[in-house]
Parts: C-alpha cells; structure tokens; sequence
C-alpha cells in the first residue's frame, strides 16, 4: 500500500505536531492551575485541539502501518508506538470528561508519559530503521538501518 503524501511528503509526520502540541500544552495549562493561574480554559481549548489533530494522526498513522515493512523489530517498535500512543489519546480523552481535578491531572501526566514514550518510539521507527524515508538513491522506503555503500551507489545511477 502507498502512503498518503501531500507535496511529496508523508502525511503522518505533518499530521503528529499539532497533536503533540496541543495535548503537551493541556498538560502545562494544568501544572499552571496547581500554582493558582487561571488556566482552566486554556488547558480545556488545548486538549481539544490536540484531541482533534489526533484524530488526523492516528488516521494517516493506521494507513502508514499498513504500509509499513516487515521483521520482527520494526513491528514490535511499531506496535509499542501504536500502543503507547493509543495509551496517551485514551487518558488525555478520559480527561476531557472526568469532573476531579485530582483526577484530571494525573490523567495528564500519565497521557503525557505515554506521549513521550510514543514518540520517542515513532522517532527510533523513522530515525533508527528508516521507516517511511526514502533511501539514499530516492528510491523505495529504507526497510533496515543499512544504506547502501558507496560502491553500491554508484554502481546502481
């Protein structure tokens, strides 16, 4: 299956930030209430916004995973990304419902764990095994963290 592209680039990667950004945010506007700022209201607007980039992430990530490469690596790393971030969107989305404060926070800072930990796994996906780049030549999508040798390069233009 072919990824989805918007001017020749993956749509996953664009559709991740304003996510990350927004539930990262919700996560600060809270830490600011503890302190006696009023951050309710933007803490509420964020969490929705992240909520709703969400939603457009988890859709170009799910038809990005189908097309993803196979071996036993990338898929557990891929899996521990899907998990931890089905994880974060659950506990951020638990949050925007639950009336405690008490609760609300501690949704947030495990929703934020998990958001990292997600990402950091999406990071290792695209930086160590080079899912979804293309390789060196700008041909198909690396599937292992080999790029060719030099020789090899120039013996395949």
């Amino acid at each position: 299956m072919k990824r989805p592209t918007l001017l020749g680039h993956p749509l996953h990667p664009l559709m991740v930030h304003a996510p990350i950004g927004g539930l990262v945010a919700a996560t600060a506007f809270q830490l600011l209430g503890l302190v006696g700022l009023p951050a309710n209201e933007p803490a509420r607007w964020a969490l929705w916004f992240g909520l709703a980039g969400a939603v457009l992430a988890i859709g170009t990530g799910l038809v990005d995973l189908l097309a993803a490469p196979s071996g036993p690596v990338v898929e557990r790393r891929l899996f521990q990304h899907l998990g931890a971030m089905i994880g974060a969107v659950s506990c951020y989305g638990a949050a925007s419902v639950v009336q405690a404060p008490a609760a609300t926070l501690v949704l947030h800072l495990i929703g934020l764990a998990l958001l990292l930990a997600g990402g950091w796994a999406g990071g290792e996906l695209v930086y160590g095994h080079g899912v979804g780049t293309p390789n060196p030549l700008g041909e198909e999508p690396c599937t292992s963290r080999r790029s060719p040798a030099p020789a090899e390069r120039s013996s395949s233009r």
